[in-house]
């Protein structure tokens, strides 16, 4: 994947690209991740995992709310120290537990 980062500078080009209006949904999802980090530590899930990591983040949405999901999943990239799983369809897998986090 390529970016031009003079794309970066130039709302007019970046809005003309994103004709769905997602950008700022998918723009607050570093504010749902920490948000959700508060939360997990409050619960006490630092408790599940010996290394006080999260089993797997999943990424629950449809439409265009599932794009959130790649973009995270790009940003952790293959080296991130907990999978990033995208799901999109109602509901939840099976195997999502109580050491997970679900955004």
């Amino acid at each position: 994947m390529y970016l031009d980062e003079a794309i970066l500078d130039d709302t007019a080009r970046i809005d003309s690209g994103d004709a769905a209006a997602l950008l700022p949904h998918i723009a607050s999802t570093a504010l749902q991740v920490r948000q959700s980090a508060v939360l997990a530590q409050e619960a006490g899930a630092a408790r599940l995992g010996a290394d006080g990591r999260p089993r797997a983040v999943l990424v629950a949405g449809v439409g265009g709310s599932s794009m959130a999901a790649g973009v995270l999943a790009a940003v952790a990239g293959p080296t991130g120290p907990v999978p990033v799983i995208g799901h999109h369809a109602h509901g939840l897998p099976g195997w999502v537990g109580v050491s997970d986090v679900v955004l």
